[in-house]
């Protein structure tokens, strides 16, 4: 250890050692003698020296490099379990605290020394990338400015991720949280054929991640049928994994409503189609009502666009018909007193 590229923690350094000549029934061990370790980092090709990386390459040649012992850049390791026989020994380093740069890469060597005084050659190497920090992620779809709130629609689901090395994984998972429902805190299953596909309990939400495709800047398919019916609540969650194995601290999350219940909307002023004039009260010319059923109840917002029938002109912001004919409506904004049904 470590064995992969990338490395998130580096508590000992260990591997196995062993003499190729073979056993000697006098010496029922593996005769080897040690094992060091030097590490190196590229960036500037300092060697560590048990405290720092503070040995210059130069100072590695000119002290013997890999052939020099003892020297401070070679350190011993601590523990050597010997095997019988031609089998090898286990060795590991002691507890290492060593400051390696996140985004880094190093090389470190294994040398092992036999009784004969012999050492390997060549000696064992590995180059990894250190990298302790996990990776981000953000939701662009759905996006956290809708965070409880409803939405008409949502045909995929994207966002981006962010690693200082490189990242290996995007994955999410839909929990289902519409009020009183059997599927109610459960998770969607990607491999279930029945519908509505929520059979994952809470217990089990690990088992619910799928991944997503690409990763910096990542999206998934769009959904099936049992995504944006009316009324129908759910939260998506957002992860990602870098090749070291570190995965987002603070997931992405959005929760979210879909109400696909078109408003209606009623004329109260004027209340008949013969009119010999507007019935203004004060700025207040036109007037009704409008209501949200289904849905949550509240209407938001309202507009109105009146067309003169002789010419097809619209009603303009300045109260006179101004608007040239067109096939879209001129609407106008309305005033709501209050958000609800009214």
């Amino acid at each position: 250890a470590p064995s992969t590229l990338y490395t998130s923690a580096l508590p000992t350094i260990s591997g196995t050692a062993l003499d190729p000549v073979g056993a000697n029934p006098a010496i029922n061990k593996s005769r080897m003698r040690d094992v060091k370790i030097a590490i190196q980092l590229i960036s500037n090709g300092n060697w560590w020296d048990g405290v720092s990386f503070s040995t210059t390459n130069t100072q590695f040649t000119n002290e013997g490099g890999f052939n020099a012992d003892p020297k401070s850049f070679w350190v011993a390791a601590s523990t050597e379990t010997e095997g019988l026989g031609a089998s090898p020994i286990n060795w590991s380093s002691a507890p290492i605290s060593m400051p390696l740069t996140p985004g880094s890469t190093y090389i470190m060597y294994a040398r092992g020394r036999d009784n004969a005084l012999n050492f390997n050659s060549p000696i064992t190497s590995h180059t990894f990338i250190w990298d302790p920090t996990p990776p981000t992620i953000a939701l662009q779809s759905p996006a956290p400015s809708i965070h409880n709130k409803r939405i008409p629609a949502l045909s995929v689901l994207s966002g981006t991720a962010d690693d200082n090395t490189a990242l290996a994984l995007v994955e999410l998972r839909i929990r289902y949280d519409t009020i009183g429902q059997a599927q109610t805190g459960k998770y969607w299953d990607l491999q279930s054929k029945v519908a509505p596909n929520f059979g994952i309990d809470p217990s089990a939400a690990e088992t619910a991640w799928f991944p997503a495709t690409s990763l910096v800047s990542w999206s998934t398919n769009a959904f099936a049928s049992f995504w944006g019916s009316n009324n129908s609540s759910f939260t998506v969650i957002a992860r990602a994994r870098d090749l070291a194995g570190n995965y987002t601290v603070t997931y992405a999350s959005v929760s979210f409503t879909f109400d696909t219940g078109a408003p209606s909307s009623f004329v109260s002023v004027p209340s008949s189609n013969v009119i010999t004039g507007l019935p203004c009260v004060g700025a207040v010319c036109l007037s009704g009502t409008a209501l949200d059923v289904p849905g949550d109840g509240l209407v938001k917002f309202s507009s109105v666009a009146v067309k003169q029938l002789s010419d097809g002109y619209w009603l303009g912001g300045g109260g006179a018909f101004s608007v040239p004919p067109q096939a879209t409506p001129n609407w106008l904004p309305a005033t709501v007193a209050t958000p609800g049904n009214q």
